[in-house]
């Protein structure tokens, strides 16, 4: 795909962006949650944020096109394909019951998370986490910002 000329990103308002991506993709959806997150959190590199957001939708519409199936390990899909790092897993938000969240009346894992800079100071580690639904042949979008524990 081209490179493509979205909105930038706003340190406090994820709604331009988006909703540009959004429309770009409709198997992409950014739950109130995100919006929220990414207003409270200040996370500081929002160049990075704006282009693994961009890079996300991108992996969104290509995980439609194939029928949510991707034909080896999504951790590994999204490095090769998308040059995001995800992680599929994480245990202390199991432990401590924060790997879901409802959206359309429905309950959705929010284990899957793009990683932006782990190991730097806690006020840097950005995160999104997000749902691969593949009932809807979407991603849903549920934080956007730093990581959800550990600050």
């Amino acid at each position: 795909m081209a490179d493509w000329a979205e909105p930038e990103l706003d340190p406090i308002d994820l709604g331009d962006l988006a909703s540009t991506l959004r429309s770009r993709a409709r198997c992409h959806c950014f739950h109130r949650n995100a919006h929220q997150s990414w207003k409270r959190d200040a996370y500081p590199h929002v160049d990075l944020m704006r282009e693994a957001l961009i890079a996300l939708t991108k992996a969104a519409i290509e995980y439609r096109r194939l029928g949510c199936q991707l034909g080896m390990v999504p951790d590994d899909w999204f490095k090769h394909e998308w040059e995001l790092n995800l992680a599929s897993t994480d245990q202390y938000m199991s432990k401590q019951r924060l790997d879901s969240f409802d959206f359309d009346g429905k309950t959705h894992s929010r284990l899957p998370h793009l990683k932006l800079g782990d190991n730097t100071s806690p006020n840097e580690v950005g995160r999104v986490y997000f749902a691969m639904d593949a009932e809807g042949e979407r991603f849903i979008v549920d934080h956007v910002g730093l990581k959800l524990y550990g600050l």
